[in-house]
């Protein structure tokens, strides 16, 4: 998994520039480059990196968390793996497509594992056999009514206590 804190342009997030989109697409290549490093150094060196002698990974699911507002839909997704097909990055066998997410993306995969007891890479091979194959987890995980989704307990705490905040603010009438 690998983060970035690099916000998406305006012109990619109002889909106005191709430029922006360019340039922004470029930022998720370097990303996925990352990535692959660390899979190219786990598959050599797998003791070092992992801390275990012996442990070999036999799959990988490469996963970038962006910032929120970046456009991840079927379209970015699908011109970031092209690209990545061109360039041969993320392409060797047991290296599942890579995944573009944002933190909320993460919030509904954390209420999945905590509620469902799926997995990441569970949720990988099922959205990968899908329709939705290109478009957010959380599109595919919102379209599955089987998984009867609810919030995770960390982010139905951080509600609870803005609501509490909310109502004893009202309560008190100080709404500065």
């Amino acid at each position: 998994m690998e983060v970035t804190t690099t916000p998406p342009q305006r012109h990619t997030v109002n889909a106005s520039s191709i430029t922006g989109l360019e340039r922004d697409v470029e930022m998720v290549i370097a990303e996925a480059s990352q990535v692959s490093e660390t899979i190219i150094h786990l598959r050599s060196h797998p003791a070092r990196l992992a801390g275990q002698p012996g442990m070999r990974a036999r799959e990988f699911f490469p996963v970038i968390v962006l910032t929120e507002g970046f456009p991840n839909n079927f379209i970015v997704t699908g011109i970031v793996r092209d690209e990545l097909r061109r360039r041969g990055i993320l392409q060797e066998a047991g290296v599942a497509p890579v995944e573009l997410m944002t933190l909320g993306d993460l919030d509904v995969v954390e209420a999945m594992a905590e509620h469902q007891g799926s997995t990441l890479p569970d949720l990988l091979r099922a959205k990968a056999a899908s329709a939705f194959r290109s478009d957010s987890i959380r599109n595919f995980i919102l379209s599955q009514p089987s998984y009867n989704l609810k919030r995770c307990t960390r982010v139905a705490a951080g509600f609870q206590r803005f609501f509490s905040y909310i109502k004893e603010t009202i309560a008190f009438g100080d709404l500065r």
